[in-house]
């Protein structure tokens, strides 16, 4: 005997399953908590000693069109706390962004103070006795007492713009 192709074997066994999933799906199930905190779930009733029973496929009742729309009233609500909710995330949202947002700025004005009171160290007590800078060739040259003066007044503006806390 010849078969046609392995697709007939998967097509029967997908078929056997979804009629078996649609029967379990059609019985009653149940959740329990017994006497020793077991939690078990059956689709048999729970004996008359559990706690915590809770049928777990029961229908939803079908809404009725001529009653009071209190459903439309909660779901309004819920809606509503939804919409609330969603309002504080984005306030904490922005509130973190802001809070990082300072906390990168001071980082920033802190590392700029300390470089500006390094510079300021550097020109007011030169670590070889004087300093040189390169000129427009690319040399390096003795700073003059006049650019050594506006190199520490340079300094110092940067350590009050940088350093006020």
């Amino acid at each position: 005997m010849k078969h046609a192709s392995g697709w007939s074997g998967t097509i029967v066994v997908i078929t056997l399953m979804a009629a078996f999933s649609i029967a379990t799906a059609a019985e009653k199930m149940y959740r329990w908590v017994d006497a020793e905190g077991n939690v078990t779930y059956s689709d048999q009733p729970p004996p008359a000693d559990a706690r915590e029973t809770k049928s777990l496929n029961e229908p939803m009742p079908a809404a009725d069109p001529d009653a009071d729309p209190e459903g439309a009233s909660e779901a309004a609500s819920y809606a509503e706390q939804e919409a609330e909710f969603q309002k504080r995330q984005k306030e904490r949202d922005a509130a973190a962004a802001e809070a990082n947002e300072k906390a990168a700025q001071a980082a920033m004005q802190k590392q700029n103070c300390e470089q500006a009171r390094n510079d300021l160290e550097i020109v007011t007590n030169p670590p070889r006795g004087r300093l040189r800078e390169r000129n427009s060739e690319g040399e390096l040259v003795y700073m003059s007492e006049e650019q050594l003066e506006l190199r520490k007044a340079q300094a110092q503006e940067e350590v009050l713009k940088w350093c006020q806390s």
